[in-house]
Order: C-alpha cells, then structure tokens, then sequence
C-alpha cells in the first residue's frame, strides 16, 4: 500500500511555527526524490499563505520577484495575491508567459524552505514545465538563468496561443496509442492509467469525440498551448538564442531526465540540445517514478509544487513509495502552512521508522505571525478584553460594527494606508483580518511583514516594562 499523506489526515489547528530541523543523521540515511509538477497546477493565492508564515519561502520569493522585476516587470506577488477578478491575476493564471514563472518561483521557494529546516534532494526529476526547477535544485542552473530560461519560454508559448491544445486520456498508453488520429501525438505518459496527447485544436476537439465514442475518459487542458511534440518547431529558433546566453553548470545531484528517459549522475552538463529535446520530446514521467523507486524503495518522494496533483500518479505507478505532497488541494481550506507542517512531521515519522506518530505541535501562541498578533491586540484594545484567540469571531465575542470601524481606523493609521471601514464585513476572525490586511499592503506596496514586526516587538516591549513595573 503507498504511504500518501494528505491535509486533510489530521484533524489540527494552523501551525505555521511547527517546521523544525529533522534529525541530521536521520536525513544523511534517507534519500528523498523531489518531483516537480509542470504547468496546470497555479491556483488563487498559491503561496500568499506561505509568504506572510515562512521567512524562507518569502525571502527566496522575494528573490524571483527581483529577478522578474528585470526581466519583464512583472509582479508575481502583486498578480498571485490579488483578488480573482483582478486582471493581474487573471493574465497570471491563464498565460504560459506568466503561469509558469509563478509556478517556478513557487518551487523554488519551497525548495529553499526545505533547505532551511535541512532537507535536500538526492533525486530531482520534473514533469514538463517542473524540469526547469529540477535543473534549478540540481545546481544545474542558477535561479537567474531559470527563471530567464522559463520566462522566455513562456513567452514563445504564448505566441503559440490557439494553435495547439491539449487532453489527458484516463487510459494506459497502450490502449491510447491505437486511438489517435492523424496529426495527435502522444507527449505524457503520467501513470498507469494516465496519458496525454497534443495537437491542433481542431485535431483534440475530434480526438475528444472519439474518446467519449470509445468511453475513455479525459480532461481538457484548460490553459496553455501544446508542447512536447512538432507544434514547438516555430518557437525552437528565438529558445535556442535564450539558451546560448545561460551559463550551465554541472549538477550536484542525480537528475532523472523525463524526456531523456534516463538517470544522469551528479555532474551533468546540460546543453542547448539538452533543453530543445526537452521543449519537444514526450515526458516520461511514470518510468522515472518506477526507476526512482526500484532503485531505492525507501526513498521518500516529495511533492513541490502548489498543489498535490503528481502524488496520486507517483503511487499508483509505485504502489509501495513513500509520497508526501508538500501541499493541498486548491479547494484545501486549512492552509498552506498547516499542510506543510504535517508534511514535515509525516517526514519525521517515517525516518524514525513510526508512521503512527507526529512531533508535538507548538502552542497557538508560537504559531501567531506578527500580522496575526498585531491584529489581535488591537482587538484586545477594542473589546478590553486579553482573552481572545485568532479563531474568534469578532462580532460573537463583543464585536459590532462601530467597534469594528475603530479598528480598521487604528490598523489604517499603523499601517500608513488606506482602509475601509467595513473591512471586517467579511474578514471577521484575525486569521482572515490579517489575510486582507495583507492584501491591501501589498497593493499599496507595503511590507506589512516589517511594519508587522515592529509593532510586535513595540508590544512585547510594552508587556515586559509592565511586567517588570508589577515585579518591583
């Protein structure tokens, strides 16, 4: 039976100060395969969660926003983080020369979260659009050269716009193969019972009859345009200029080469007909998953990506692996943090050798960021009262609508920007006030995490010269 664990196994509070370094000498015995979801995975908010907890994900995506920033001015956080009608975000989900530097520096953020706590890849394979992040984690590619490489690539995708498209058959290759028609191609094979095909539209839109005629079941890739096959050959000129401007180095771990169909040890070198063949060749995903496994079963496969979607193909290709996606569901509402934390604990019982048993989880204290924290002692001040959790609902333990236009008033005035005052109509616990609180920093270009902070250590200064004053 695989060992997958989801978010939705424990049934615990937000714990976003949980992450902890996982015993060294543990983690020096196990090998953990990182795998890297391509393009389809970008969600509302992916990441925002992560950015306002963690230090390391914020500053390692606050690098890819730099880098961006001169690349083509484009603000990954300021599009991600918006509201779902905001334009900005739109374009970020729907454009391959937007979607995939957001889904890129996600990864990449997540990877520099697990180097934090000590957690590095003795594997690193990606599906499409992920290998680029695989090169990255590898040492293959620096963060500037992969982003540049993928924010190009994009681009050329985009002007690719309606001239392909894309299907996965719930089907095995085997059985798929016969039923394509003139002009399709097969470009994934993602698992089992998992293939996909591209051609023009005209050619996936018939392909798709003859799948509902035949009853195998597909999906339609909603975004993006078709890759992996001759629908590229336009674009592979302007990629290959991209590509003879990088400075490859060789990688520092094993890399399996989902479109080479192969291992490459430490120390390759990839070249520009490296990234062409990848740019165009099909994805063989599940055969680096049963090659990854059947070398070491006890490897521990880690998801990096925004949601969870490769896990169920890495174990039902590898029915025995240990896989463990690093987050939910797009419709998870736990938390990005909260997933997280189980991940790492579910790493820890397993390299104990006791998947029963999760690490204790810190105090509701010890998880508060110092958004949250500032929001609750303004509360604290509003409603005179200490005794007031972030889960609490303003308007049942006090709260009423004059209350709660002091308190955007006083958060405003913190904060140096505008708010309106019924903020609080629909964010009414200090998790969902301090979620829209940062929202409305980011698109006055504030960094309600510093000013945050400052508030906080103001705070906490103030109780201890209190405390003090009491002693004496």
């Amino acid at each position: 039976m695989s060992i997958v664990v989801h978010a939705g196994d424990i049934d615990t509070n937000r714990n976003a100060g949980v992450i902890e370094n996982v015993t060294n000498v543990a983690l020096q015995t196990r090998r953990f395969a990182f795998a890297f979801p391509g393009s389809g995975v970008q969600h509302p908010r992916m990441g925002r969660a992560l950015y306002e907890t963690n230090s390391a994900f914020r500053v390692a995506f606050d690098e890819c926003r730099s880098i961006l920033a001169v690349l083509g001015g484009f603000d990954i956080a300021a599009a991600l983080f918006s509201a779902r009608d905001n334009t900005a975000f739109a374009d970020a989900i729907k454009s391959p020369g937007k979607s995939g530097v957001c889904i890129f520096s996600y990864q990449y953020a997540m990877t520099r979260t697990l180097a934090e706590i000590g957690i590095f890849p003795s594997v690193v394979f990606g599906h499409s659009l992920g290998e680029y992040s695989a090169a990255v984690a590898a040492g293959a590619l620096s963060l500037h050269d992969g982003l540049t490489l993928v924010h190009h690539r994009g681009l050329l995708l985009d002007s690719l716009k309606g001239n392909g498209a894309m299907v996965i058959a719930a089907a095995a290759v085997e059985m798929v193969r016969p039923m394509l028609i003139s002009g399709t191609h097969i470009v994934a094979v993602n698992g089992p019972y998992s293939t996909g095909i591209a051609g023009t539209t005209e050619q996936i839109d018939l392909l798709c009859t003859h799948f509902e005629s035949a009853g195998c079941s597909f999906h339609r890739i909603r975004f993006g345009s078709a890759s992996h096959c001759d629908l590229v050959n336009p674009i592979i000129p302007g990629f290959e200029k991209v590509l003879q401007t990088l400075n490859p180095m060789p990688s520092t771990c094993d890399w399996y080469s989902t479109h080479k169909n192969e291992l490459l040890p430490a120390g390759f070198l990839p070249d520009v007909s490296y990234w062409v063949g990848q740019l165009k060749n099909p994805v063989f995903f599940a055969q680096a998953v049963s090659s990854i496994h059947d070398s070491d079963e006890q490897c521990i496969f880690l998801e990096i990506g925004p949601q969870n979607g490769l896990s169920g193909l890495i174990s039902s290709t590898a029915p025995n692996a240990h896989v463990i996606p690093l987050s939910g569901h797009a419709n998870d509402d736990r938390g990005a943090h909260t997933v997280l934390a189980h991940a790492i604990n579910s790493i820890k019982a397993i390299i104990v050798g006791d998947e029963g048993e999760l690490a204790d989880l810190p105090t509701e204290d010890e998880q508060l960021t110092d958004l949250e924290f500032v929001v609750l002692q303004v509360w604290m001040e509003a409603l005179r009262s200490r005794s007031i959790r972030s889960t609490d609902n303003f308007f049942e333990i006090g709260g009423h609508s004059m209350l709660a236009a002091r308190v955007a008033s006083d958060l405003s005035e913190m904060f140096g920007i505008p708010l309106p005052t019924n903020l609080m109509a629909k964010s009414s616990t200090a998790f969902a006030l301090a979620s829209a609180l940062m929202e409305h920093c980011i698109n006055a270009n504030v960094d309600a995490n510093v000013v945050a902070k400052t508030w906080r250590m103001a705070y906490e200064q103030t109780e201890d010269q209190l405390e003090e004053a009491v002693r004496a």
